[in-house]
């Protein structure tokens, strides 16, 4: 069986070093194919599995250890040569398969989640439309920080993606992936070159795939192109008997066998998968359809098992890896990693792109993607029953679905924002899907109910009158807003419409000295109260304060005045003092309402009852009241800003 001949040089999960060509030397050979075996896979291991039991009688100490080892193993005839380069000793078998032994790892470092230790298992996909691949090399020096893989699988999985969760890393499984959203890989990492003509460079990623007679037929491919190379550890514990090495996967196997769902993310958490000697597992990554590389540029430790999984949940606002309070909704990733760059590891100095023992920095490597998972930052209502969704999706997206309490609505774009049209009765969770990844939901809230206004037509007279009964239906987004990704949360600060199917009447009634107020009529409902009979009426939720501020202003209604002496129409507007506020607050698109009240929320965004009466010149000018009105739907505890 021929192999493609390469050296196997660790830097960060091992070491660096030089490549170069090599002839003779103990039978290690040059050029593009290897050769047949000289050894069987029993002797191949059995020669690994003295090296691992001699790295533990010198005391297991890298710094120490690894010289001594390196002469103790060009003693052994099965190796040609051993030499020391960083915590890695690299070493060829006399047929010329390169050989590594590593011990590099510090997994006694790092915050934990509490969890029991599992044991390697492959998960089968959670159905969902675009796949996502989460994957931890199933070596004990790597398992202890499990808890922060499953968070990203369950991450993922909440949000809409098809999730394999696995904690083994199979070559089989990464064939017969399919073009994957995301790309997750927890494991051990490492530079390579082969010692061709060009002297070659590659990086390699770490598997639980054995070596063994099956494999080494199955692969035998992959191995003679440099697709798979091999590798080997100190004495971890591992569930099978037959350990003795394992396969690594290369740039050249991503290029034959991966791909990407467009704009798809591979992080890949090893050691310098972001530094130059992984440029080409970068670009394999980026041919195959990435639009976002992440790694690491020098030596990993558990540190960056919080990174990854605060990263993901911050982007795709999953709301479980260190959540939030209040609960948060999916944020960009040029706002991820700026919180990323300002927030420290507990209990150290340097911030959650740095690793505080190595001080190896996470670098991102950016080709178009900007998002994960689609958000809705705040609802908005015009006149005439339209709602504006403001998002951070590209303007323009037309692949976006758009679902109101679980029906969908055709929308369009307009102004940066996705109009859509509600009808008399629409209200409850909106929410945007894009390829079947889901935002987080944000609820229009309904309040339907009747604002009775009282307004006196003679000063300091208790008998004329002119009554408004306000027939309302306020449709707001009666939530606060986040704007910073994990900062407090303010008001949304822009008003709202009531809804078409809001109506308004009035009643002149009463007398005084002769004279009789009488005359009734509906107003229509425009966008703003205006000569010719009219009223508008909207709102602006206060989140702060809470409470709503109630703007209603109506125009021109005709009352007839009877006497002795006959009758006369008079028309009235409204009395200009008495109001609750009178602070030119804006309504969208037209003119100034400068008249409103206070409806007060109670906890459960309910509108509590009240009574107001307002003055102008020491007597009464207005009385106002409303009874209690429900929030439909009631209030979301679980609200995601």
């Amino acid at each position: 069986m021929g192999f493609l001949f390469v050296l196997f040089a660790l830097v960060g999960c091992g070491g660096g070093g030089g490549g170069g060509s090599s002839s003779g030397g103990g039978g290690v050979s040059t050029g593009d194919d290897l050769g047949p075996s000289q050894f069987t896979v029993a002797q191949r291991g059995a020669a690994m599995d003295r090296v691992a039991a001699k790295y533990d009688e010198l005391g297991g100490n890298p710094a120490t250890a690894m010289p001594a080892l390196a002469e103790y193993m060009r003693t052994q005839p099965e190796f040609a040569d051993a030499e020391v380069n960083d915590d890695t000793v690299v070493a060829h078998f006399k047929d010329g398969r390169p050989f590594l032994f590593l011990d590099n790892f510090r997994s006694d470092v790092g915050n934990t989640i509490p969890a029991d230790l599992p044991s390697a298992k492959s998960v089968a996909p959670i159905p969902g439309k675009v796949p996502a691949l989460v994957l931890q090399l199933g070596i004990e020096d790597t398992q202890h920080h499990t808890p922060f893989r499953t968070q990203i699988a369950e991450i993922l999985s909440k949000k809409g993606y098809s999730v394999t969760d696995s904690s083994v890393i199979e070559v089989d499984a990464l064939k017969a992936a399919p073009p994957m959203g995301v790309f997750y890989i927890h494991t051990h990492g490492a530079e390579v070159w082969f010692r061709d003509r060009f002297d070659s460079r590659e990086y390699a990623i770490w598997t639980n795939t054995l070596v063994n007679d099956e494999n080494e037929l199955k692969y035998e491919d992959d191995i003679r192109n440099g697709r798979l190379i091999y590798t080997r550890s100190k004495n971890n514990p591992h569930p099978d008997p037959n350990y003795h090495g394992l396969y690594c996967i290369t740039s050249r196997f991503v290029a034959a066998y991966l791909s990407m769902a467009p704009r798809g993310v591979a992080y890949i958490n090893a050691c310098n998968s972001a530094s130059t000697m992984s440029s080409l597992m970068q670009q394999a990554f980026r041919s195959k359809g990435a639009g976002l590389y992440i790694g690491h540029d020098g030596k990993t430790t558990p540190f960056g098992y919080e990174t990854a999984a605060y990263f993901f949940d911050r982007l795709l606002g999953g709301n479980i890896a260190e959540k939030p309070t209040p609960a948060g909704r999916p944020f960009k990733v040029d706002e991820v990693w700026a919180k990323l760059q300002q927030k420290k590891h507990t209990g150290e100095t340097v911030n959650y792109l740095t690793d505080p023992v190595t001080q190896a920095s996470v670098v991102k490597i950016d080709y178009g993607t900007t998002m994960l998972a689609p958000n809705i930052k705040f609802l908005r209502f015009f006149y005439n029953d339209y709602m504006g969704i403001a998002t951070d999706l590209p303007v323009g997206a037309d692949d976006v679905k758009v679902t109101i309490d679980g029906q969908e609505f055709p929308y369009q774009w307009q102004n940066g924002l996705i109009m859509v049209k509600l009808n008399s009765n629409t209200k409850g969770d909106v929410m945007l899907e894009v390829n079947g990844k889901v935002s987080n939901k944000r609820p229009i809230t309904s309040y339907k109910g009747d604002v009775i206004y009282e307004q006196m037509l003679v000063p300091g007279v208790e008998g004329p009158k002119l009554t408004i009964t306000y027939h309302l239906h306020l449709r707001c987004d009666a939530y606060a807003v986040r704007n910073e990704l994990d900062g407090p949360l303010s008001d949304q600060d822009k008003s709202f419409y009531a809804a078409m199917d809001s109506t308004a009447s009035y009643v002149f009634s009463g007398s005084v000295t002769g004279a009789t107020w009488s005359g009734s009529g509906t107003f229509p409902y425009y966008d703003h109260a205006t000569a010719g009979n009219t009223f508008g009426s909207g709102g602006l939720v206060e989140t702060s304060h809470n409470r709503i501020r109630l703007m209603a202003d109506f125009f021109e209604p005709v009352a007839t005045i009877s006497g002795n002496g006959g009758s006369i129409q008079q028309v009235y507007a409204p009395a200009v003092g008495g109001y609750e506020f009178n602070d030119n607050l804006p309504v969208p698109g037209r003119e100034n309402v400068r008249r409103g009240w206070y409806l007060e929320l109670d906890d459960n965004l309910n509108i509590k009852p009240r009574s107001y009466e307002g003055y102008l010149a020491g007597v009464v000018a207005q009385r106002v009241h409303w009874s209690g009105i429900q929030a439909n739907p009631p209030l979301n505890p679980d609200m995601e800003y």
